[in-house]
C-alpha cells in the first residue's frame, strides 16, 4: 500500500494532466486524438483525495486511481469548435498531434510549401515548444517565423510558377 501526498495529487491533476487525460482515454477506449478535460468538483478537492487514496490500501499509482474514482459529471470531452479553440491555445494535449499535423498541412497547401523528408506531423513534434512560447499553434504558424524556421532547417522545397502568359519568353 502506497500514501500519497496532496503534492502528489495535485501535480497529477496539474501538472501532469496529460498523462491523466491520456490514462483515461486508454482506460475507456477513446481515440487518442479525443480532448478530455479532468477536474474535480468542488465536492473533490485535493485533501479529499488524499484521503481517499491513503484510506483505501490500494498499489494502484494515484493515475490510475483517479480514473477509476471519477464521477462522469467531472469529466468534459471538447468537439468541434471548442475542441479545437482549446487545442490552439494547450498543444501539449494534441497527443497524436492531429490538429497541429492539420493546422501545419492548411497554411503550407495555401502557401504552395512542399515539404521535404518530413512530413506535417514531424513538424508539429519538431516545432511544439515553439507554438507554446508563442501562445497559439495558428499564431506561430501565421508568424513569418514559421516560414523562416523551416526554410533555415532545409524542411521545404521552394518553387517558383511561372504565370501561363510568361511560358513562351
Amino acid at each position: 500500500m502506497n500514501k500519497v501526498t496532496l503534492k502528489e495529487v495535485k501535480d497529477a491533476f496539474e501538472l501532469e494532466e496529460a498523462e491523466l487525460c491520456y490514462r483515461y482515454k486508454q482506460a475507456k477506449g477513446l481515440d487518442k486524438s479525443t480532448v478530455v478535460l479532468i477536474r474535480p468538483t468542488q465536492k473533490e478537492n485535493y485533501e479529499s483525495w488524499v484521503d481517499m487514496y491513503n484510506e483505501s490500501n490500494t498499489d494502484q499509482d494515484i493515475y490510475d486511481f483517479i480514473i477509476s474514482q471519477f464521477k462522469d459529471e467531472a469529466i468534459r470531452i471538447l468537439e468541434g469548435k471548442e475542441r479545437e479553440d482549446f487545442l490552439d491555445k494547450n498543444p501539449t494535449l494534441d497527443y497524436a498531434y492531429q490538429y497541429t499535423s492539420e493546422c501545419i498541412k492548411k497554411v503550407l497547401d495555401y502557401n504552395n510549401v512542399e515539404l521535404i523528408n518530413v512530413t506535417p506531423y514531424n513538424i508539429a513534434v519538431i516545432m511544439e515548444d515553439e507554438m507554446i512560447a508563442h501562445g497559439s499553434v495558428k499564431g506561430y504558424l501565421l508568424n513569418d517565423e514559421f516560414i523562416s524556421d523551416l526554410v533555415k532547417k532545409g524542411f521545404v522545397k521552394l518553387t517558383l510558377k511561372t504565370p501561363d502568359e510568361w511560358v513562351n519568353i
